[in-house]
């Protein structure tokens, strides 16, 4: 209204917004709930887009409604995942595998795919405002109220920052896992941006800590420079690429 002449001067110079804990939206969303969420819907393309948000961490709409079938490297079993938000800082894309519980929803997209076509994610891109996805407005393409309608489905309560919260508790999962330099790398942030805004407790955090002795916690964690695989006893990352999320749950 300034910019237009409407009015001389703000009226709401000096009105403090009411402060929102980040800590109230940090919430932390089971693989099983994914689970069944994805058997709840019959669409082959939105049970990726899931796996694709809960497993590997990628940002929707924008990294999957970028795809291509040119990004997926079946006999390596890797993604390039195309990022139009890291872009602009030279990292147009980054490098992801293709971790089991991903690979038969990636599968089944691909034995439906048209021949000749060029989108993983065509479907939804037809349904969901594909001329916004092209000109990069990605606030425009409305996947919200579909996942509101599943959610409902399978009785759940929706949770805060929908899909935000997926991609967190993939980042939360993976840096048990794996070292913080790995995760980072995969899901394209960094170490002290997924520590602020990403990493979550979970109910195993709690459990392994009511469980366990202090003399059963190994004082190393991934990031702390411990030995490798072949001395310590724990599997390298090429041997943990090979396994699924299922063996790493306790």
């Amino acid at each position: 209204a300034m910019r237009r002449r409407l009015i001389d001067s703000n009226p709401f110079v000096g009105v403090k917004r009411p402060k929102i804990r980040d800590a109230d939206r940090q919430v932390y969303i089971p693989v099983e709930t994914v689970e069944r969420l994805i058997a709840a819907t019959p669409d082959p393309e939105w049970k990726l887009i899931l796996a694709l948000s809960r497993y590997l961490g990628v940002r929707v709409p924008s990294e999957p409604f970028s795809m291509t079938w040119a990004d997926v490297d079946w006999a390596g079993n890797r993604l390039r995942i195309p990022s139009p938000k890291t872009e602009v800082h030279d990292k147009p894309y980054r490098i992801v595998p293709i971790v089991p519980e991903v690979r038969p929803h990636l599968e089944a997209v691909f034995e439906a795919a048209q021949a000749g076509q060029t989108y993983v994610f065509h479907g939804l891109r037809q349904r969901e405002s594909a001329k916004q996805a092209e000109r990069g407005w990605w606030a425009a393409v409305n996947l919200r109220q579909h996942l509101l309608r599943l959610i409902a489905r399978i009785g759940e309560t929706p949770w805060p920052r929908l899909w935000h919260s997926l991609r967190a508790s993939a980042q939360t999962d993976l840096t048990a896992r794996f070292p913080m330099h790995v995760v980072t790398a995969w899901l394209g942030n960094t170490p002290q941006i997924a520590t602020r805004h990403y990493l979550r407790v979970t109910p195993d955090d709690f459990a392994r800590a009511s469980s366990e002795g202090w003399k059963s916690v190994s004082r190393e964690h991934p990031d702390s420079g411990a030995k490798s695989g072949a001395h310590s006893g724990t599997k390298t990352d090429a041997e943990h690429a090979g396994t699924g999320w299922k063996d790493s749950e306790t």
